[in-house]
């Protein structure tokens, strides 16, 4: 199996950006639980949070969430039951929200959990799908562009709007082939 590139955290979300997420998070857990929050917080949450997207982005396979997005495009909605073909995709867009959530421990009190929603973009140049009976099967090379943004309720704490490149490998076979949505499909856009 092809190996797919391993996002790049640190140029998608600087330390920087990621510790004013930090300082924003014992902000946040100050208000709700009182100052010695704060003060026990600040220090540890820059890396609490780094952990928590890393942990997320690490348990992310792109493939598979870009080939949900592909399965209910009309496009291949309209393809029959039984049958193989090839379809090849032009330039697009995916967006992808993550929900990381964290939760401290002072002593016997425990914080209410603090939840970012953490959205990675990707442009796709174009991309080649092998559909058999009504399922993805595989992806074909490409390329694409990612970035990513984090953010708490609807305020963007980071993420520079940078895209990186990153390569889609030149044939990605799934382990469990994705269904296609059902005849009439939806929207092009995910």
């Amino acid at each position: 199996m092809i190996e797919v590139d391993r996002f790049d955290l640190e140029v998608m979300l600087s330390e920087e950006a990621v510790e004013a997420a930090g300082v924003k998070a014992a902000e946040v857990l100050a208000e709700e639980n009182g100052r010695k929050w704060a003060k026990v917080a600040i220090p540890l949450l820059g890396d609490r949070i780094r952990c928590a997207i890393d942990d997320e982005l690490a348990a992310f396979d792109p493939l598979s969430v870009f080939a949900q997005c592909w399965s209910k495009w009309s496009e291949l909605a309209a393809i029959p039951a039984g049958k193989r073909t090839h379809v090849r995709l032009g330039k697009h867009v995916i967006e992808h929200d993550f929900l990381p959530a964290l939760s401290f421990r002072l002593g016997p009190m425990v914080s209410d959990p603090i939840e970012f929603t953490l959205t990675v973009q990707a442009e796709i140049e174009s991309v080649e799908l092998k559909v058999v009976d009504r399922h993805i099967t595989r992806v074909g090379g490409g390329k694409c562009n990612m970035g990513a943004t984090l953010k708490y309720a609807d305020q963007k704490i980071c993420g520079s709007g940078a895209l990186c490149s990153y390569r889609i490998p030149g044939d990605y076979r799934f382990k469990n082939p994705i269904r296609i949505a059902g005849p009439r499909g939806g929207a092009d856009t995910c």
